[in-house]
């Protein structure tokens, strides 16, 4: 069975904790804000403290001010703040860095798709050795076409994974950005073998897991994919829900029933 988790900050560590929740994906700017340069002036203990581990971290990129395709873009500054954030993030266990940022590598206005692509690229195959060397993994990340103009589906995720051809980046599946793009599992079933990372939430309202009782088929359908692939790792909530305990149970709940019922 998986790793079940929710994304939010460390210090709700307890509470996921009391419902049954397996860890934490935190947001990684906070944390090992690569634009700062002194370790010290960072909580990166924070990681060490929560009474869950940390598997994965989101949030890469503060996509305001470390850009991809914007005009802003510098490679010896992106260069500088993935390595600090790859290096913080492996010296407390984080494994996983997922690449989403969905401000930080949009097609601009007047930027061909082609001039995009290439940037993205560009960042890509800087990441993988800096990956590689501090023992992390890069997940990229399909976004929903309201939220940003490229690398919209797992499949198109996956021509930068092959392009790239690193071990150090692989490729994440969101239930919600899936169904929103309705991409068929079949074609997340062909990229399982470079899956490393998955996230949850409701199709429409991205609402925490099993707010509506009704879409608990489409789990079911989804999980036995990721089980028929031999899928064992993370998959953190990264949805719109309250955080009392009776609320984080029944997503915790529903999430168990669902994979156990697959």
């Amino acid at each position: 069975m998986p790793s079940f988790g929710v994304c939010t900050s460390v210090d709700r560590a307890a509470v996921l904790q009391s419902v049954g929740f397996d860890h934490v994906e935190a947001a990684a700017v906070p944390l090992f804000d690569g634009r700062v340069a002194d370790d010290s002036d960072l909580d990166i203990d924070a990681v060490r403290r929560a009474v869950l581990p940390v598997p994965a971290c989101n949030m890469l990129l503060p996509g305001d001010d470390i850009t991809i395709t914007g005009p802003t873009f510098d490679l010896r500054r992106l260069t500088t703040y993935i390595d600090r954030t790859f290096r913080r993030a492996a010296s407390v266990g984080v494994g996983i860095l997922v690449f989403g940022s969905g401000a930080a590598r949009p097609i601009r206005d007047g930027q061909t798709p082609e001039r995009a692509r290439e940037r993205i690229l560009t960042f890509l195959r800087t990441a993988a050795p800096l990956a590689e060397l501090h023992g992390v993994t890069l997940a990229i990340e399909p976004l929903r076409s309201e939220e940003c103009n490229i690398i919209n589906t797992v499949s198109e995720a996956m021509e930068y994974v092959d392009e790239v051809d690193h071990p150090g980046v692989r490729c994440l599946v969101d239930s919600f950005h899936m169904w929103e793009e309705r991409e068929p599992l079949a074609s997340v079933e062909e990229a399982m073998g470079c899956v490393v990372h998955v996230h949850v939430a409701d199709r429409g309202t991205r609402a925490g897991s099993g707010a509506d009782p009704r879409r608990a088929g489409e789990y079911r359908d989804f999980f036995a994919l990721l089980k028929g692939a031999g899928y064992d790792g993370a998959v953190s909530v990264e949805g719109k829900h309250r955080w009392d305990e009776d609320s984080l149970r029944t997503i915790h709940d529903f999430l168990h029933e669902q994979w156990n019922a697959a």
